[in-house]
């Protein structure tokens, strides 16, 4: 139950994310689930108990998603004409290399240093991601300045 709390909380939360990016931009929408995520990962190397690991679990499922739509939409948006496919496919590509480089690597990591070491680098790597679009939000990238 607690490992099914993100992906509850991403299927309550995805259409208004979906909703923001298409009001507000997809960068701004992606920096602030990507900073949400992040602060949120933190608390994870502080839970005592399993109620408090499910309910952070599901605040994070909150932020998280946000970001593959945001992301999504962001690089469709500004793919050049004819290339929308190979753009979200390269995209795509980057998602499923994370998805099997993170749990190797974090495994390994948690192993040496302790998985609530392992959320903490997580939360920071969230929290650099989110600064780094937060930063770029403001700057035409392609034809929209989504």
């Amino acid at each position: 139950l607690i490992f099914s709390m993100p992906g509850l909380a991403a299927v309550l939360a995805a259409p208004a994310w979906g909703v923001r990016g298409d009001r507000v931009g997809y960068r701004w929408t992606l920096s602030l689930a990507l900073l949400g995520s992040g602060l949120l990962y933190l608390p994870h190397a502080l839970v005592q108990s399993a109620a408090q690991l499910m309910g952070i679990r599901f605040a994070v499922g909150l932020c998280t998603a946000g970001i593959a739509p945001a992301a999504n939409s962001m690089v469709a948006s500004t793919a050049a004409a004819g290339r929308t496919a190979g753009a979200l496919s390269l995209l795509s590509t980057a998602q499923w290399l994370g998805a099997i480089a993170g749990p190797l690597l974090g495994g390994a990591l948690s192993a040496q240093f302790g998985i609530r070491t392992m959320f903490l680098v997580t939360g920071t790597l969230l929290l650099c991601s989110g600064t780094c679009a937060w930063r770029a939000a403001g700057k035409p990238v392609g034809p929209s300045s989504r």
